[in-house]
């Protein structure tokens, strides 16, 4: 069989990933035969740089997703030993945030899309090239790192709003004392600076709830609210 250099240029970019390499992976994938699940991979050398541990029934694999060694998880849908929806629903609960990626046969995108749905991030083609596979795995990757950076930003906008909101609420409170006179008698001049500010500072704070409950786009809320 003669050799594609697809996998090697795919390497390339795929040593870019902002994981250590080689990426390991767990294949969850039930089959009784001992056969390769890539049509033009006959090892699963092929898939550098990650490296695939494969696990052929579903309790093994379910076993092996609780050591932290893996960085993501391929689910074959064709599992017997679990209807398919609900063994994406067991290897969901255990990864615990890993991405999973699940595999399907021709004719399985129904399953694949409620997968998705049910937090899949992304699916496969069975006995697909081996380069679609490795382009898969990538910007499955890459997202995941992508939705980390999303949550640590959420995370540094909740810390930054509350700040901000309780900078308001002192502006708001200091504003109201001067206007009720409680700091001494002010002129009609000084008293129209202050409500200016009293007004800006309303703003703000409209300004500041509309970003604490902004969706971030790409994110799992964002894409949940696209499906609905």
């Amino acid at each position: 069989m003669t050799e594609s250099n697809e996998p090697d240029m795919m390497s390339e970019s795929i040593r870019e990933l902002p994981y250590p390499i080689p990426v390991q992976a767990l294949l969850i994938d039930g089959s009784s035969r001992n056969r390769p699940l890539l049509r033009n991979a006959s090892k699963w050398d092929s898939l550098e740089p990650f490296q695939i541990t494969r696990k052929r029934t579903l309790s093994e694999g379910l076993v092996a997703m609780q050591s932290a060694l893996f960085r993501i998880v391929l689910l074959d849908l064709s599992l017997s030993t679990l209807p398919a929806i609900e063994s994406v629903t067991e290897v969901l609960r255990v990864a615990n945030g890993l991405p999973v990626v699940v595999l399907i046969n021709e004719g399985g995108t129904t399953n694949a899309s409620v997968a998705m749905r049910m937090g899949a991030q992304n699916y496969v083609m069975k006995g697909g090239k081996s380069g679609s596979l490795l382009n898969t795995l990538k910007y499955t990757m890459e997202r995941q790192h992508l939705l980390a950076a999303i949550e640590d930003g959420k995370e540094s906008i909740a810390r930054e709003s509350h700040e901000l909101r309780n900078a308001l609420a002192c502006i708001h409170e200091f504003g109201n004392i001067v206007l009720d006179g409680l700091a001494g008698p002010i002129s009609e001049e000084l008293r129209e600076y202050v409500g200016i500010i009293l007004q800006n500072a309303s703003r703000v704070q409209v300004v500041v709830e509309n970003l604490r409950d902004c969706v971030p786009y790409g994110s799992d809320e964002y894409m949940s609210r696209q499906i609905q």
